[in-house]
């Protein structure tokens, strides 16, 4: 899904990103901690935000508690949790779905940890 950045005030948002977001490789749901609903996929990520992709919008600068679910065999955790600001949301040109990009702003050190190990073997 290849998706459009339309205005300066997202290109300048993408510049400042302090670390290259990496492809994942796996397929990795994002759940709401609160509700059980899952949010969407996890396409790109870093051990600061990721972009993930959802058949419905989010809303932009919504704070929310999230589980990260694991793939099978990763790790005896199996999910990780944390919460996330969300800095933009857009609709997709090419299909129905929508593309998120999400701030963590609060995760434990291990979380984090957990996340580092993720997107240095999942990602491309």
């Amino acid at each position: 899904m290849a998706l459009q950045v339309k205005d300066k005030n997202e290109r300048d948002f993408m510049d400042k990103r302090s670390q290259s977001r990496k492809r994942m490789n796996k397929f990795l749901r994002l759940t709401d901690r609160t509700s059980g609903h899952v949010l969407g996929r996890v396409m790109d990520m870093t051990t600061k935000g990721m972009m993930i992709v959802s058949a419905e919008g989010i809303k932009n600068n919504e704070t929310l508690a999230l589980s990260l679910i694991l793939p099978g065999g990763f790790d005896a955790a199996e999910k990780v949790n944390f919460d996330a600001c969300v800095v933009w949301t857009k609709k997709s040109g090419y299909s129905s779905n929508y593309a998120s990009g999400l701030k963590i702003t609060d995760i434990s050190q291990g979380d984090t940890k957990l996340i580092h190990k993720l997107v240095d073997s999942c990602g491309m």
